[in-house]
C-alpha cells in the first residue's frame, strides 16, 4: 500500500500529470472542475487549495494506471514545484551547493540547452550526485511568463525593482543608484520581418553589472510609444519617489540618462526623423535638402538651443509627432537624452562616412583612394594586427570588408591607426582635418585629457568647418553637425568611454542568442533571462585588484642581483596586462619615459618590471596640438635603448600601443589604462 502511495506521490510531481492536469476539461461524472486551462500549479489560498486537490484526487484516480506502466526516470518534474518533496535543497557552503552553483553557471556562461543538460544531469545523478533530473530545475525556470497583447505584438514587463532586487550583488551597500537607459530595435531573425523592442538598463555605480531587460516588445512593427511605456513609467516614477529596501537600507533611485541610436532617440521623445527638416534634438537648426543627395543637411552649429520647457511646451511644433511619455519623468528631456555616444556618432556615424567617403568616392573625386591606395592600406592595416594588444579584442580586417566592419573596428581605426596610417594617402587639409576630429575625440575619451575639453569644443568646431570646405556643405550630415553637442554631454556626464552604448549593444547581441527556435521567440527570452536573474545575485564583485604576476620562466635565473624568479608575464589591473612579446611589452612611466618590459621579478619581496628604456623621442604631429599633450610620441625603431634597469609597479603611468611608420616607430597610449589607479 505504502509502495503505491508513493508511486501517486511521485506521479503528481511528474510532467505527465501537470500535462494532463491543463488538458482536462471534465472529470467522467461531466461536472466542470476547470474552465482555464492555465492552471496555477502552486494555490496561494483555501480556495484554489480546495480545487486543487479535487483535480488532484481525479486525475491520479483516472490517469495513475495509464503512468504506472511509464519509466518515471525518464519524466521530467515540475519546474516551480523544485522537487522539494523527493529532492532536498543542498544547504549553502555545502560540496552539493557548491556543485548546483557550478553547474548553474556552466550552462548559464556556455547558453546550454535543456535537453543537453538533461542528458549530463541524469549522467550525474547515476553516479550517486545529489541534484536534479531536470534543467528547469537547476536553472529556476519559471513555469510561466506573463506576456501581454500589445499593437500588433507581444509585451514582456520583467521590471526595473525585480531586476535589481535579483542582481545585486550580496556584498553591496549602494545607498544611491543611478540608472541608465537604452531602447533600440533588433531583428532576431533574418528571414522573418519580426522585430525586438527592448528597454534596458545598467547601474552606474556598478559598472561590472551588466544590462538588464526591463521590457520587450515583439511585433513586426514598432510598438505603440504610450502603452509601451505605460508599466515602465509608472513604476520608474514610484521607485525616484520611494527608492527600494535593500538589506534593511534605504537605497535611492535617479536616472542618470537615455543613451540610444539616432531613430530610437527621436522614436521614445516623440518627434520628428533626424532626416528631417526640423530634426536635431538638440538646437533649432533647420536642414536643408539636397536634391542631388538626396539626403538633409545642417551646416550651421550656432542656432539657439532647445530646452526642457520649450520641449514640454511643444513650441516647435514642426518638432514633435506625439507628446512623449517620458514628459512623465521628472528629468531634462533635452539634456538627460545624450547623442554623445561613441558607438553611434564616432564610430559607425562619422569615422564610418569618413571611411566610405575615401573608398567609395561618396563625396568628390579629390577625396577618393585609388585602388592601389586601397590595396597598400588593407596591407597595412594586416600588419597593424601583429602589434595589436590584447586589450583590444577585435582584429581589425581591410578596407575590402570595410561594409561588414563592426563599432569596434572603427574606433581602434579612429583612435590609434588613422594617425599614422592615412598620413600618406590623404591630402594635407584632409589629413589636418582628420587630426581635428582624432584628437577631439581622443581627448573626451579619456578623465585624465578632460583638463583639454575647452580646446577639443574648439577642435570639434574647426572639424565641421573645415569639413564643409573640403567635402562640400551638403556632405554635413545629421551626424557631423551633431558633434557640436558633443562637449555639453561629457561636461555633464563624463567621458565618452563612459557614456557609450557599448554595453547596451552587446546586450542586445545576447538577447538574440537567447533563442532556441522559431515558435514563441518572446517566451524564450523571458524564461532565459529569469534564469540569468535567479543567478547573478551570487555573483561577487572585484572591488580591490592585486596585481600579480604570472608563466614563471623556470629555466632562467635574474641578471640583477637580489632579484628572485623571472617570470614573463605580468598583471597590472583588472584590464591592464604587461608581457615580453611585441603586442604587450611597451609602457609609458609617470615621467613621460617609454619602457620596453624584458620581465617581470621579485625584489625584495615586491613586484617589478624590469626592462629598458628608450632614450630620444619627438611629437609625431605638432598641429593641431602637439601630440606629446596626448602622450603620442614618434621613436627611432634602431639602437634607442638606454641601460635595462627596475621599474616599480606605482611607476606605471599607462600601456602602449606602437605601430611601425617608415623607419619610426610611433607610440600611443591605450586610452582605458590612462584612467587605472595604479
Amino acid at each position: 500500500m505504502s509502495k503505491t502511495i508513493n508511486k501517486k506521490k511521485l506521479y503528481r510531481h511528474s510532467t505527465t500529470f501537470y500535462r494532463k492536469l491543463k488538458q482536462l476539461k471534465y472529470n467522467s461524472e461531466g461536472q466542470n472542475i476547470i474552465k482555464n486551462l492555465n492552471v496555477i500549479c502552486k494555490p496561494s489560498n483555501i480556495k484554489e487549495k480546495e480545487q486543487y486537490s479535487e483535480v488532484t484526487k481525479t486525475i491520479i484516480d483516472l490517469d495513475y494506471n495509464e503512468y504506472q506502466n511509464n519509466d518515471f526516470a525518464s519524466s521530467a518534474y515540475e519546474e516551480n514545484e523544485n522537487n522539494l518533496d523527493y529532492l532536498e535543497e543542498p544547504e549553502e557552503n555545502s560540496e552539493t551547493f557548491t556543485l548546483w552553483l557550478e553547474l548553474k553557471k556552466w550552462a548559464l556562461k556556455h547558453k546550454t540547452t535543456h535537453s543537453a543538460l538533461n542528458d549530463l544531469l541524469r549522467l550525474l545523478k547515476n553516479k550517486g550526485l545529489q541534484l536534479p533530473l531536470d534543467s528547469r530545475t537547476l536553472l529556476d525556470t519559471p513555469c510561466t511568463v506573463s506576456i501581454e497583447r500589445m499593437g500588433d505584438g507581444e509585451f514582456w514587463y520583467n521590471g526595473i525593482k525585480n531586476n535589481l532586487m535579483a542582481c545585486l550583488p550580496k556584498e553591496s551597500q549602494l545607498k544611491r543608484m543611478s540608472l541608465v537607459f537604452n531602447v533600440d530595435g533588433i531583428p532576431p531573425f533574418k528571414n522573418a520581418p519580426l522585430q525586438f523592442w527592448p528597454i534596458l538598463f545598467r547601474v552606474e555605480e556598478i559598472p561590472d553589472l551588466k544590462p538588464m531587460a526591463v521590457a520587450i516588445y515583439c511585433g513586426e512593427t514598432k510598438p505603440p510609444l504610450q502603452t509601451f511605456f505605460s508599466q515602465f513609467i509608472e513604476e520608474l516614477n514610484e521607485l525616484l519617489t520611494n527608492g527600494i529596501i535593500y538589506k534593511n537600507q534605504q537605497v535611492e533611485i535617479l536616472v542618470k540618462y537615455f543613451v540610444c541610436d539616432t531613430p530610437a532617440r527621436s522614436y521614445i521623445k516623440g518627434t520628428v526623423g533626424f532626416n528631417a527638416t526640423r530634426g536635431c534634438i538638440k538646437c533649432t537648426v533647420t536642414g536643408q535638402y539636397d536634391k542631388g543627395g538626396r539626403h538633409m543637411a545642417f551646416p550651421k552649429s550656432d542656432c539657439p538651443l532647445r530646452t526642457d520647457q520649450t520641449f514640454r511646451g511643444q513650441i516647435d511644433e514642426d518638432h514633435h509627432k506625439e507628446t512623449s511619455p517620458l514628459t512623465k519623468l521628472p528629468i531634462d528631456m533635452i539634456e538627460d537624452v545624450i547623442v554623445a555616444d561613441s558607438l553611434h556618432l564616432f564610430d559607425l556615424g562619422v569615422m564610418r562616412k569618413c571611411l566610405y567617403g575615401w573608398v567609395y568616392g561618396n563625396y568628390n573625386f579629390k577625396t577618393k583612394f585609388s585602388g592601389r591606395d586601397i590595396d597598400r592600406i588593407s596591407n597595412a592595416l594586416k600588419y597593424c594586427n601583429d602589434y595589436r594588444p590584447n586589450e583590444i579584442h577585435r582584429a581589425i580586417r581591410t578596407l575590402k570588408c570595410l561594409k561588414f566592419w563592426k563599432g569596434s573596428e572603427y574606433r581602434t581605426f579612429l583612435l590609434y591607426l588613422g594617425p599614422v596610417i592615412l598620413k600618406d594617402f590623404l591630402s594635407n587639409d584632409v589629413y589636418h582635418n582628420y587630426l581635428l576630429l582624432f584628437c577631439a575625440v581622443t581627448i573626451l575619451s579619456c578623465k585624465t585629457y578632460l583638463k583639454y575639453i575647452n580646446i577639443a569644443e574648439r577642435l570639434i568646431l574647426d572639424f565641421i568647418h573645415q569639413f564643409g570646405f573640403i567635402y562640400g556643405f551638403d556632405a554635413i550630415s545629421s551626424n557631423i553637425h551633431n558633434l557640436c553637442h558633443v562637449v555639453s554631454g561629457v561636461k555633464k556626464f563624463g567621458c565618452l568611454s563612459e557614456i557609450s552604448a557599448y554595453a547596451f549593444e552587446n546586450c542586445l547581441g545576447n538577447i538574440k542568442s537567447l533563442i532556441r527556435s522559431g515558435r514563441r521567440p518572446l517566451a524564450q527570452i523571458a524564461k532565459r533571462a529569469t534564469e540569468l536573474n535567479s543567478f547573478m545575485s551570487s555573483l561577487e564583485l572585484n572591488h580591490n585588484f592585486i596585481s600579480f604576476v604570472k608563466n614563471e620562466n623556470t629555466m632562467e635565473t635574474h641578471v640583477l642581483y637580489g632579484c628572485s624568479k623571472v617570470f614573463n608575464k605580468i598583471y597590472i589591473a583588472e584590464k591592464f596586462m604587461l608581457c615580453n612579446n611585441k603586442r604587450n611589452n611597451c609602457f609609458l612611466t609617470k615621467k613621460n619615459q617609454i619602457v620596453k618590459m624584458i620581465n617581470a621579478t621579485y625584489y625584495k619581496d615586491v613586484i617589478h618590471i624590469y626592462g629598458q628604456p628608450i632614450q630620444e623621442k619627438n611629437d609625431f604631429f605638432e598641429l593641431p596640438i602637439k601630440s606629446s599633450h596626448l602622450n603620442i610620441y614618434q621613436c627611432k625603431s634602431q639602437n634607442n635603448y638606454g641601460k635595462p634597469r627596475l621599474y616599480r609597479i606605482s611607476d606605471i603611468k599607462c600601456k602602449l600601443f606602437f605601430l611601425k611608420y617608415k623607419e619610426n616607430f610611433v607610440f600611443f597610449p591605450l586610452l582605458h589604462t590612462l584612467d587605472i589607479n595604479i
